[in-house]
């Protein structure tokens, strides 16, 4: 039976070859970029401070992922900055047991039928990096890591994105306690640079302190750190769910054309932009372990 999950309908909905590339294929570039290994070790640190792991072993955990890493130069240092003073800010404005209750990563995989064809059923999954009660209220958690230039606009974007969408109605219709909302919390990376006069340590510390200084302040101050929590109404989530079986059938059975205004989304190069221009799979690629590795 099909399965879609937010991730794989985003990139449908943006590419049709990168969909085929990267869920009927299931191959993914050997190396995927900075800001995709930054975001997984974040959330990863994010997991294990709500387990009960301390800061200083969160800490340690940074460092050993990217000291693990092949390539040790300087931005393999830059990078575990940012993540350690990312983290560290986010520990100043949260304690571990802020919530009433709370289960790290939790998943959900639900059948529903389709409105769009009928007698037919698809499952939609996902993935929510935490179930938490505030205020004797279930909530899903989020944790976004951004270098979008104006929080207003990517707060915006978040808005009106269906992930919220995605997550509450799948979480809703496999537990009991419904989630009323989705909390998201967001942390925009610093693009502070180097000065000329300073050394390679002095910067990497002064990019870690950033952060901490800035948790420091009043909310209303704060340039990195940013809460939002997002509902949606019984007839906003109807609306997306015939939308989303729409799209569902068109998942189903598609031609992989391009869509070649999205080859620099967001300013970047498409991950299979080689593969598009005639080049061939070779070193650069690998196999993904599941169709669906954010599940993992």
């Amino acid at each position: 039976m099909q399965k879609i999950t937010n991730s794989s309908t985003e990139t449908f909905l943006l590419c049709r070859r990168k969909h085929y590339y990267s869920y009927v294929k299931c191959i993914k570039p050997r190396w995927e970029g900075w800001p995709l290994f930054d975001g997984k070790v974040y959330h990863d640190a994010q997991h294990q401070y709500y387990s009960g792991v301390s800061e200083e072993n969160v800490l340690l955990s940074i460092d050993k992922q990217f000291d693990s890493l092949d390539d040790q130069g300087f931005d393999t240092l830059k990078n575990k900055a940012l993540v350690r003073g990312m983290f560290r800010g986010y520990a100043c404005i949260y304690a571990a047991d802020e919530f009433e209750d709370i289960e790290p990563e939790v998943s959900f995989s639900v059948e529903v039928p389709s409105a769009a064809i009928e007698g037919k059923s698809f499952i939609i999954a996902g993935k929510t990096d935490a179930r938490v009660r505030r205020n004797v209220k279930p909530y899903l958690l989020e944790h976004k890591t951004t270098s979008e230039a104006s929080i207003t606009r990517y707060l915006e974007t978040l808005n009106l994105a269906d992930q919220p969408n995605f997550y509450l109605y799948g979480y809703n219709r496999e537990m009991k306690n419904a989630a009323i909302g989705v909390i998201y919390r967001i942390v925009v990376k610093s693009k502070i640079r180097q000065l000329k006069a300073e050394t390679e340590d002095a910067f990497l510390a002064r990019l870690e302190q950033v952060y901490i200084d800035d948790a420091m302040k009043p909310e209303e101050l704060r340039k990195h750190y940013f809460e939002e929590t997002i509902y949606r109404s019984p007839a906003e989530q109807a609306e997306w769910f015939v939308e989303l079986c729409q799209k569902a059938a068109n998942m189903d059975n598609y031609f992989p054309y391009k869509s070649t205004g999205q080859c620099y989304h967001w300013g970047k190069a498409c991950e299979f932009n080689t593969l598009c221009q005639g080049g061939d799979i070779g070193e650069n690629f690998v196999k993904k372990s599941s169709q669906h590795e954010e599940l993992e």
